[in-house]
């Protein structure tokens, strides 16, 4: 509403994002410091002035590395060479847009590290330290990340091309 009093719903970009998850006994943890969906996915809700897809939900897997590049675009800006990320646009003229993507995530703590990769319906993460572990979850299989797939054989490729994106 104080775009609209103000005039300027027409002329600003408006960004939602907020700080990552919790777990509320997800897996045994109480806490936000994993490489669990619970605790690595964040909301990004994005609204433009004359958006053709406003109101569209996107499944498409993107990083927050992703805005400054997207802003960029947006404003007609290039962004500089070494910047991080790609932008969005194209997913926000069409949510189902072509997408191979995968955000990555890490974590350290006193006696554990681990990294992850996720893709659009797998997470694949290392975990070295005091617990030494591979996992695998399939979202379209088992959405709760209960049942790591990383011994099944049919997730083979799967889990070779993950480890290299990892690497």
């Amino acid at each position: 509403s104080a775009l609209d009093r103000l005039a300027l719903t027409e002329s600003t970009i408006v960004i939602l994002v907020s700080d990552h998850g919790y777990h509320l006994g997800e897996q045994g943890w109480w806490s936000k410091r994993t490489l669990y969906e619970a605790s690595t996915r964040v909301p990004l809700i994005i609204r433009l002035p004359g958006m053709k897809a406003a109101g569209m939900e996107s499944t498409r897997v993107v990083e927050l590395v992703d805005l400054f590049p997207t802003l960029a675009e947006l404003a007609g800006i290039e962004p500089p060479s070494a910047v991080e990320g790609r932008s969005l646009v194209p997913l926000l003229e069409d949510p189902e847009d072509s997408w191979q993507a995968a955000a990555f995530s890490q974590l350290k703590l006193e006696r554990v590290a681990g990294r992850s990769v996720r893709s659009e319906t797998l997470r694949y993460t290392q975990w070295v330290g005091a617990h030494q572990a591979i996992e695998l979850f399939d979202y379209a299989g088992a959405p709760t990340e209960v049942t790591s797939v990383v011994s099944d054989p049919g997730y083979e490729e799967a889990r070779k091309q993950l480890a290299a994106w990892l690497e």
